[in-house]
């Protein structure tokens, strides 16, 4: 720095700190802080900073960087080493082999910019499902409506058997769920004990591992039988999760509301499913 005699001594180092004390100040209020060093691509979830990144960084700390192609991305640390971050984008965002820009870092929760990390909701059936055959899995339509989905979000495929509208819950968040479902089935009058079935399945090909659950059902229509299960699982950005049921014995045995006599229910259910991201 020059010294300019024509100033009080100090003022240009003042002028300058007040400057970057705003700048700061700024950044603080959205909840970044400039890394203030160069990072560069390691691979799609890590990324190459300075040693001693251990002194600096740390586990569950948010990071912010700008690359040509997908612009603003924003991650979770979840493997600090000296000179390596490993990162988790709950949107499925990853580093590309190019320039990284502007990078910052955060402790905070929830700073400025980055992706609600809550995902919860609920969807159910009202409508009596009758299964076309048996001894198959046939997917079950949340058709009665949703309740407060907050990143999840209803829809449609094809399944082999079963309802093709309103049978998928997706997730936009990736991370670690919650889910818990019931469904209610009730047997026909005369007709012997039968069995039921249910389970979860993620985008159609797997099982969720201890959803699956078997039960016998009364052939009384007073005594029906509810499958209740609750799971957790980890699933990926766009990953959906459907509901199948099955029974042994077609036309035995239906997915219906036990609703008889009073007090009467405002809403009867048949199946109700309720998921929420938990990490």
């Amino acid at each position: 720095m020059v010294w300019d005699s024509t100033k009080p001594i100090g003022t240009d180092l003042l002028a300058n700190s007040h400057a970057q004390i705003v700048a700061n100040w700024g950044a603080l209020q959205l909840g970044w802080l400039d890394a203030a060093e160069t990072w560069t691509w390691a691979s799609a979830t890590t990324i190459n900073v300075p040693t001693d990144a251990t002194t600096k960084y740390s586990v569950g700390m948010k990071i912010k960087i700008t690359q040509a192609t997908g612009g603003t991305k924003y991650f979770e640390i979840t493997i600090v080493a000296a000179t390596l971050l490993t990162l988790y984008n709950p949107l499925g965002s990853v580093v590309n082999n190019e320039a990284i820009n502007s990078p910052c870092f955060s402790s905070a929760s929830q700073p400025f910019g980055y992706p609600a990390a809550k995902a919860y909701g609920q969807a159910y059936r009202s409508a009596v499902y009758n299964f076309g055959d048996a001894n198959r899995w046939e997917e079950i339509a949340f058709s009665g409506g949703t309740n407060n989905l907050v990143n999840i979000a209803i829809g449609n495929f094809n399944p082999t058997y079963g309802d093709t509208t309103n049978n998928k819950l997706t997730v936009i968040l990736a991370g670690v769920y919650r889910i818990t479902y019931s469904v209610s089935f009730k047997g026909n009058n005369g007709a012997d004990y039968r069995v039921t079935a249910t389970r979860l399945k993620i985008n159609n090909t797997t099982e969720v591992l201890g959803s699956a659950l078997q039960r016998s059902v009364s052939p009384t229509v007073y005594f029906p039988t509810t499958h209740d299960r609750v799971v957790i699982v980890s699933l990926s950005a766009s990953d959906y999760i459907s509901l199948q049921a099955g029974v042994n014995v077609a036309g035995q045995a239906t997915i219906e509301a036990f609703s008889y006599g009073s007090p009467a229910m405002t809403t009867s259910i048949s199946a109700i499913i309720t998921i929420e991201r938990i990490g």
